[in-house]
């Protein structure tokens, strides 16, 4: 109601703040709904216009995971399909992380890349822990698209370890994931990891060559040969 009062003063619709922050920014920064935001851009404010920090309302929508901004502020962009169910079905509450991950799954690579790309993505640690859930053999193009896009097994997680040292910890079920850290010049140091990657091969269902083919190449790389695992 206030800003159709406002409409009929003809207000200056390039207005900005001293940041350099139009009304469709402010609105995409606050939780304003969609019909206010499609409101604006009715009156003539640029969905277009950049802020000091060249961000233009969208990525400012993106960056919140207002999804139903989005949708008002550019209707062609690809949204994840899980995104787009959800704005059907008026439930916003799924998290940057979990929206990446259903893209990911559903083979949607335009959609994530879009996410990324746009400043929408979880943060580092939450790029980082997806890729323990696409660490299967099966999963392993997702894994590399995650490395590709900046996932770093180094992160650290949790008290447990990094990305890399809960691998080790799988044993033989993340072995095509290790392989695939060591081709890019992982770092492998670190107190237990070896020993950790031992126990977890002898605690899975059988012991392949492949394991201590893996086993040797972490030897070759620096890793501690002496130290035990965590719970050593």
């Amino acid at each position: 109601a206030v800003l159709a009062r406002l409409a009929q003063s003809r207000p200056d619709v390039s207005a900005v703040d001293a940041r350099g922050r139009n009304a469709l920014v402010l609105a995409a920064e606050s939780d304003a709904g969609p019909e206010l935001v499609r409101h604006l851009i009715a009156m003539g404010v640029d969905p277009e216009q950049r802020d000091q920090d060249g961000r233009r309302a969208i990525e400012h929508a993106l960056g919140a995971g207002r999804w139903p901004q989005v949708a008002v502020l550019d209707p062609t962009y690809p949204l994840p399909a899980s995104v787009a169910e959800g704005l059907a079905g008026g439930h916003f509450e799924k998290s940057p992380r979990e929206l990446l991950r259903e893209a990911l799954v559903a083979d949607r690579m335009e959609s994530a890349d879009a996410m990324l790309r746009l400043g929408a993505g979880p943060d580092a640690a939450g790029l980082a822990a997806l890729l323990l859930e696409f660490a299967g053999e099966p999963d392993l193009p997702r894994f590399d698209w995650l490395l590709r896009h900046g996932a770093s097994a180094d992160t650290w997680l949790d008290a447990d370890g990094t990305v890399f040292t809960h691998l080790l910890g799988r044993g033989g079920h993340a072995s095509a994931a290790l392989q695939r850290l060591l081709e890019r010049a992982q770092p492998v140091g670190g107190r237990g990891g070896l020993a950790r990657w031992l126990q977890a091969c002898l605690d899975g269902e059988h012991v392949t060559r492949g394991h201590e083919q893996l086993a040797l190449c972490l030897l070759e790389r620096g890793a501690d040969a002496f130290g035990g695992a965590p719970s050593d």
